[in-house]
């Protein structure tokens, strides 16, 4: 997806920010960027002693909840994505 992006949205930014073409590949990026973020903190916590203690968390649900909420998201953009750019108009 990257190279599509740079290659196709990148250059119209922010000019045509608003254009459907534009936004959904956009908004997929950022919440994709925000769900793999969350997703490796959730890890750090779960799995190492890294993280400081006034940040960890004992409530996995909540996160992991959001999680996934955040992943099929990313989902639907993408599908959105495949029939904007892909699909027969």
């Amino acid at each position: 997806m990257i190279p599509e992006y740079v290659r196709f949205v990148l250059p119209s930014l922010p000019r045509d920010l608003w254009d459907r073409f534009t936004l959904v590949p956009t908004l997929m990026l950022a919440v994709g960027i925000a769900a793999e973020a969350l997703g490796v903190y959730i890890l750090l916590v779960a799995g190492t002693d890294r993280v400081p203690v006034g940040w960890r968390f004992r409530r996995y649900t909540p996160r992991m909840r959001t999680e996934l909420l955040l992943w099929w998201t990313v989902l639907l953009f993408g599908v959105s994505t495949y029939s904007l750019w892909y699909a027969p108009q």
